[in-house]
């Protein structure tokens, strides 16, 4: 449920890594992805195109130290790092990233890159009172001043589970990665466009390897494969181990209330009504029920901890599943006494004082 900062529905990608022996200039790896952009811009229900160089949720990230506008030049090796994300101008467009302040890229912040857009989380780190839009982030050591000229909300890049990094973004022809990921929105299916996108890319450069493509939901459903597998396996183990419990712990109470018949018999000849009777051994049944309940809470609450790891914006000390299971088991052990006590009130007393 938790919102990964952009809208993936319709939308495919298509991941290339650029060979070096082939592509080996900023220049030329921008204009392959200028061709490749104009192709599938050209495709049948593409309703818009980008490129990013670290696609979220792909484990892909480039990072370097800053210096910011405001903030004293850090010393060597002690400056934040943030993650850089080269992109096309219709990055935030094709992706629904909600731009907040200032304006997106244009062809002009390409072919003379000195702009950058930030996300949220950096401004909150660097201007908290301040206007960001027009303030200079540089590169320590370097004489590269990149002038912010837009801000846009977090994204999820690294995980629906873990909390959004300080981000910069800048003009694909500043970057100077070989991985490039292309995508488009499509008012049709997104899985289809498979093909379509790799005789786009081949046409540009028939040599050119495809590392992945698919779409976006599928790309978020992977990173959270591990923790659904996870879940899945625990909730199997523990239906089967409530089972075991029920079916035990039904057994034991039944088995004991049983063997109780004779002496409830007696009871009942010497007087007892048959009501009495049944309150008197649901009430020892709760009373065991309590106890075992009670030690299960108390061993559960001091290995809570070890479950901390398989849970997500909840904790292990859940009030309502301890209560729901505690309540669950106390009713299965009055139902466990109930039923063999409301048989052996029925017994004939004659029959159990012969017996006696």
């Amino acid at each position: 449920s938790v919102s990964p900062g952009l809208n993936a529905d319709n939308v495919f990608q298509a991941t290339v890594a650029l060979p070096w022996d082939r592509v080996s200039t900023v220049n030329a790896r921008a204009d392959f992805v200028d061709r490749v952009l104009e192709r599938i811009d050209g495709l049948p229900g593409v309703t818009a195109t980008a490129m990013i160089n670290s696609l979220p949720f792909s484990g892909s990230n480039q990072y370097s130290p800053i210096w910011a506008e405001g903030q004293p030049e850090p010393e060597e090796g002690r400056a934040h790092v943030v993650a850089f994300r080269g992109i096309s101008p219709s990055y935030f467009e094709t992706m629904e990233i909600a731009l907040l302040q200032g304006r997106h890229f244009t062809s002009g912040d390409v072919e003379n890159p000195t702009t950058a857009i930030v996300n949220r989380l950096l401004v909150e780190m660097y201007w908290p009172d301040d206007e960001p839009i027009g303030k200079w982030i540089r590169l320590p050591g370097s004489t590269v001043q990149l002038t912010v000229v837009g801000v846009v909300d977090n994204v999820k890049h690294y995980g629906l589970d873990k909390p959004p990094q300080p981000e910069l973004y800048q003009p694909y022809s500043r970057d100077f990665l070989t991985s490039k990921t292309f995508l488009l929105r499509t008012t049709n299916e997104a899985a289809t466009y498979g093909p379509l996108v790799k005789r786009a890319i081949l046409e540009v450069d028939p040599d050119q390897p495809i590392r992945n493509m698919g779409t976006m939901n599928e790309m978020i459903g992977q990173s959270v494969a591990n923790p659904k597998f996870n879940v899945a396996m625990l909730g199997l183990a523990s239906c089967v181990a409530v089972v075991l419990a029920v079916v035990g712990l039904f057994g034991v109470i039944s088995y004991v209330v049983t063997e109780r018949t004779h002496e409830i018999g007696i009871r009942v000849a010497l007087g007892a009504t048959p009501s009495g009777v049944i309150r008197s051994v649901l009430g020892r049944g709760a009373v065991l029920g309590g106890i075992g309940v009670g030690a299960g809470l108390t061993v559960s609450i001091f290995s809570a901890r070890v479950l901390e790891s398989f849970l997500f914006d909840m904790s292990a000390h859940d009030p309502f599943t301890y209560g729901a299971v505690s309540a669950g088991f106390i009713a299965i052990t009055l139902l466990a006494s109930y039923l063999p006590a409301r048989r052996a009130s029925k017994v004939d007393p004659i029959i159990a004082l012969r017996q006696d």
